[in-house]
Parts: structure tokens; C-alpha cells; sequence
């Protein structure tokens, strides 16, 4: 039987910090959305590695950050966030790794 629900152990203001910071509108929410969204996040939880869900606006909401000298396409301005993003899940999935060993 699967558990009613599951959690992320990331703290998602990171992410947050790291959409806006590059112009990305963000805000945190409990919900992944509908059906394939939902079942996708769900499923992913379920793993060993570190999951956070992120929905991906419409390149016309994005606007470059105001730390950013020149306008930049929107696409580039999702991009630099995800990759922040993604740095920050390997940071931590390598402090996990490291935690596990040390108990071993």
C-alpha cells in the first residue's frame, strides 16, 4: 500500500530564490497540479535521490532579473535558474550520500 502522501525533504525556498533571482514569477505551492504532474511528483518522491517539482511558466511571463546588466532571452533567464536548482538538489543528494556512509 502506498502512503496518502509524500513530502520533499528540500527546503523549496532555494528554488524559490533562484526562479526570481533570474526573473523567473515564482511562488511556492503544496500542489503539483493534476493528474500527470501530480502522479510524476508522487512517483519521484518515492526514490532515494532528492526530488523538488517545478512548474515551468510560459517563456512570455519571464522576465530577466533585475541583477541582470542586459535583458536576456527568457528561455536563458529559466535556464540559469534550473541550473541553480540543480546544483542545489547535488549539494544535498552528496550530503545524504555522505550522512549514510558516516552511520555505516
Amino acid at each position: 500500500e502506498q502512503p496518502p502522501e509524500r513530502r520533499t525533504a528540500l527546503p523549496p525556498v532555494q528554488a524559490l530564490r533562484a526562479l526570481r533571482r533570474n526573473g523567473v514569477p515564482a511562488r511556492v505551492s503544496r500542489d503539483a497540479g493534476r493528474y500527470l504532474c501530480n502522479a510524476g511528483y508522487y512517483r519521484a518522491l518515492a526514490g532515494p535521490a532528492p526530488v523538488l517539482f517545478v512548474h515551468v511558466p510560459k517563456p512570455a511571463s519571464i522576465r530577466p532579473g533585475p541583477r541582470r546588466a542586459r535583458r536576456i532571452p527568457a528561455q536563458a533567464a529559466l535556464a540559469a535558474a534550473l541550473v541553480e536548482i540543480a546544483a542545489q538538489l547535488l549539494v544535498l543528494s552528496r550530503r545524504r550520500v555522505a550522512a549514510t556512509a558516516a552511520l555505516r
